[in-house]
């Protein structure tokens, strides 16, 4: 079972996480600036209370563990991936590919995200 107030949360910081995106790429487009956005953080992988997201949010998402799994908390996985379990076995997949934050877990759930 999901808790509500942990699945507004997690929509909301997808949200968030999105419109930062939009938000880098129309300011480089309107600086007519070649950077492009390769990654969204410095957090190192699968570590605890690292800053997620730094890059694109004015406020702090502390990172948790695979070990951990702490319900709502993201975890980086690699350099643009990132899980956060939704209860204890299972989990939403995200991606940052093509400038964008692409869900990766089945069809349904991320419908239910997004």
């Amino acid at each position: 079972m999901i808790l509500k107030s942990k699945k507004i949360k997690i929509k909301s910081q997808i949200i968030l996480i999105q419109n930062g995106i939009k938000k880098i790429l129309n300011k480089n487009i309107l600086l007519s600036s070649g950077i492009l956005l390769k990654h969204l953080d410095d957090a190192l992988i699968n570590k605890d209370k690292e800053k997620l997201f730094s890059k694109l949010l004015d406020f702090e998402i502390f990172s948790t563990t695979l070990l951990n799994k702490e319900r709502g908390k993201w975890i980086k996985i690699s350099q643009n991936k990132y899980i956060t379990y939704l209860n204890k076995n299972l989990f939403l997949s995200y991606s940052f590919e093509n400038n964008s934050f692409v869900c990766k877990s089945i069809n349904i759930i991320c419908k239910e995200f997004e």
